[in-house]
């Protein structure tokens, strides 16, 4: 018996190379989709699956404050 058949949660662990500390990390998602947080480093980090995982830099503008990516 799975753990969604056990408890009805779904279970999802995202590991990737951090591009801020280049550490192997389970990375945190946050509230905003493909959005997620190193354990490590507390850097933030961008998702995109094109038939591989890969996760990016998240550059912000501090002028007005608005995301590059």
């Amino acid at each position: 018996m799975s753990l969604l058949e056990k408890t009805g949660v779904q279970l999802m662990i995202n590991v990737g190379t951090c591009p801020n500390c280049q550490e192997v990390v389970p990375f945190e998602p946050t509230e905003k989709e493909h959005i997620y947080t190193c354990p490590a480093c507390k850097e933030k980090a961008k998702q995109y699956v094109n038939g591989k995982i890969l996760y990016t830099k998240i550059i912000w503008d501090l002028e007005d404050d608005k995301r590059q990516d």
